[in-house]
Parts: C-alpha cells; structure tokens; sequence
C-alpha cells in the first residue's frame, strides 16, 4: 500500500539533508510501577495496524516522493528493552530509519519503576500528533491489559494535507496574506547562541523541570497580568540572548515560534497524524533600562499584533503554492537556496494532559515532550507541561562545552521568570 507524501514530509525531510536538524520528535515516560513487555508489543502493533504510515517506509523517487508499507515482524526492529540506565538515557537521541522505518521507535527500561522512550520521525506529524499518539499508545494498552484479545476499533488514516488549513480562505484572502510584507513567514537573522564548530560533535537533550510551586507562581503572574505562559517565556528568553549576546541600545533580536495551525479549525479532532505547525518571527528591540515586565509587554505587544494578521497561514499558503506549481525536484533546489531557516526558535509542546495517559493500572509519574535535535547555528527553546510542571529542553549537536553552555542557558532562563 502506497500513501502521498505531503508537504511537510519532504520539508521535514529535506531538513536533515539540509542540516537544520534530525528531524525527529522525542517523548520519555517515568511510571510508578512496571510496564508490562508482552502488552506494550501488542499495543505498538495494534498502533501500527491504526496507522499504517507508521509501519512504511519513506520512498524518494526523482518525480515525486511517497509513503510505502512493510511488514515489521521482528520485535526487535522497533522495541528495545533496556536492562541498564545508561543505555536507556542514550536511546532517547536515537534516529528513526525514514528509508527501511518502521517510523517510530520505542525503549523500555525494566527498572523498579519502569521508563519508556518513544522517538518518532517528525516527517510523520508535529508535536500535537505526537501527542495523539501517546495517547493512543497509552489507550490500547489500557484496553489489552484488560482484554488480551481486544480488537481495534478503528483507524487514523485520514487526510494528511494542510489543505485542512487553507481550504477555507477565499482565493482574495491568499492573494492578500500572499504578498503582504507585513507577514514574515520565516527569516534567517545573523544573530546566534555562541556554540562550538568542532567536527567531533553527538546529539543530546538538556532539560530543566520546573517544580509545581514555582510554576503555579509564573501562571498566577500570567493571569494577574493578562499574559499567556508563552508570553512570559519568550520574553525570558529574549532576556537571556540579549545579555548572551551583548547587544547594544536599540540593537533588535529576532526569536521564531511555533504556532499550531489547529487553532484555525472548527473541528480538532483530526482523523490522523499530520505535520499542521507553522512558524512567525517575533522581534523586539533591546533597552537596556527594561526590567522584565518592560520586555514580556514588548513581547505580548509583538505577538498579538501578528495574531491579527493571519497567524502562521503565509507559510502554509507559500508551500503549497509551490507544491501544486513545481515539481519535486524543483522544490528541492529552491528551498535549500532560498529558504531562511530561523537560527532562533521557541516552541510550547503544551499540556500533556494526564487523564489520557493511563497505562492500564500503572501510573504515569512524569513526561516531557521535545522536537527535533538541531545542527549548528540552529537553536530552539521547546517547553511541555504536565502535572503542574513544566520541562525546558534545548536538543543540540555538540561538544561538552555547548552542554555546559546549554544547561546554563536554561538556568538562566528561568532565573529570569517571574
């Protein structure tokens, strides 16, 4: 069986072979108790019977590219079963195999309490499907613990397009949003994170959990001051690089965000996984008499203002001008020499809600959820909640130094909140 490749594959795709990042989306679960091996296989098989892109492999023709089913029967091909932590710490900046999949691969750590790592490829779906999936995982192995036998009741395999998103502008309004200069879909900025440029560099995730209390005061300060916690971490982390980059009175720094185009559909409940994010640059001007109220105002002052100008949908317009005009090898060449990769980024994976995470009667203790690791001078700021917590994570390739470097950078960040 064959499934179209859409958009944000090949774009997903192309920026690993660009050397933007590695194009994959990292999930990792601590429990209060065991996870049973023989259920969690089940579950990954019925979750790939649910969605069969899952268990295909990505074909890059010189026309056109697409998605093509196997047939994994061999456990190993997706399932690691760790006996030791320190393998299970170095699973989590594994990659998927796009070309053999399948395109989703877990880690189970068999301690006291169990561990599991789930790494997907970010070709498949953004951060919002790569929740849906956990949740589906979690509900078949809720459902198999209770009935070995259980059967699938259905599947998520509907479309996959951003047409989801754009299908209901008028023609006039994409001409509009089209060639308004107003609207910057993306735009590289020549300010970066001071990293290394070593050869000898390996993947890693650094991360920073917030403790309940101290988020608990960020969100009272959010809704005293009518701020949203995006806001209030932005703002911090423009903060943070302003001093990291010594900039000068009025010198202006520009920080990408991810936007979730979902918040323009009436229904949500998409029948699939799919790749529907988008991004806006964000600036402001430095003042070096700003305290940081001064700076999240900038920032809420920035960011409202693009909501009101069609938050997210030139980028999605752009590309699929491009896919119904060119062809794929056309396309090819034109992103790598035109496109403008942001160098900086923040995104906000959200809440990872805990009433969905329930793996038959063991507990789901903590979780966090990042986006892909990125080569340099590509850095980003992701954020995801869960429980009344929230973890920073920064995923690099580097050297010791940069780690050092990053986990200051993320100290830093929440020395600045409120």
């Amino acid at each position: 069986m064959r499934f179209k490749s859409e958009a944000f594959d090949v774009f997903q795709f192309l920026s690993e072979e660009y050397k933007y990042n590695d194009h994959q989306l990292h999930c990792e679960l601590q429990f209060k108790g065991k996870v049973e091996e023989r259920i969690l296989e089940k579950a990954i098989n019925l979750s790939f019977k649910a969605i069969p892109i899952l268990s295909s492999k990505y074909v890059e023709d010189t026309k056109v590219s697409y998605w093509e089913t196997c047939d994994f029967r061999e456990v190993d091909d997706y399932l690691t079963v760790a006996k030791d932590k320190s393998s299970f710490d170095d699973f989590i900046v594994i990659r998927t195999d796009e070309f053999n999949g399948p395109q989703v691969k877990f880690c189970l750590y068999q301690g006291a309490n169990c561990m599991l790592t789930v790494v997907m490829n970010h070709m498949i779906c953004d951060a919002a499907g790569f929740k849906q999936y956990i949740y589906l995982l979690s509900d078949l192995y809720s459902k198999l613990s209770k009935d070995v036998n259980y059967v699938l009741e259905k599947k998520l395999n509907g479309t996959r397009s951003i047409n989801m998103i754009t299908r209901n502008i008028s023609s006039l309004e994409k001409i509009k949003i089209l060639t308004s200069r107003k609207i910057v879909s993306n735009k590289t900025g020549h300010l970066k994170f001071p990293l290394s440029y070593d050869s000898d560099k390996k993947p890693f995730i650094k991360k920073y959990i917030i403790s309940e209390d101290r988020f608990f005061k960020i969100k009272e300060y959010c809704h005293k001051n009518n701020l949203t916690i995006n806001d209030v971490f932005l703002a911090a982390y423009y903060r943070v690089m302003f001093n990291t980059l010594k900039l000068k009175q009025n010198d202006n720094l520009n920080i990408a965000i991810m936007i979730d185009m979902r918040r323009h559909l009436k229904n949500k409940n998409i029948n699939s996984l799919c790749n529907l994010a988008s991004s806006v640059v964000t600036g402001i001007e430095y003042c070096e008499k700003d305290v940081f109220f001064d700076t999240v105002c900038k920032v809420k002052n920035d960011v409202d203002l693009k909501k009101n100008s069609y938050f997210g949908i030139k980028g999605f317009l752009e590309i699929e001008l491009a896919f119904k005009l060119l062809s794929y090898k056309t396309i090819k060449k034109l992103l790598k020499k035109h496109f403008n990769n942001p160098i900086l980024g923040m995104t906000n994976i959200g809440v990872i809600d805990r009433d969905r995470l329930k793996f038959g009667n063991t507990e789901v203790e903590q979780v966090f959820m990042c986006g892909s690791i990125k080569y340099t001078p590509y850095f980003q700021l992701a954020l995801s909640s869960f429980d009344d917590t929230i973890t920073l994570t920064v995923n690099l390739f580097g050297n010791m130094n940069d780690q050092v470097a990053v986990s200051d950078f993320l100290k830093q960040v929440v020395d600045e909140l409120p």
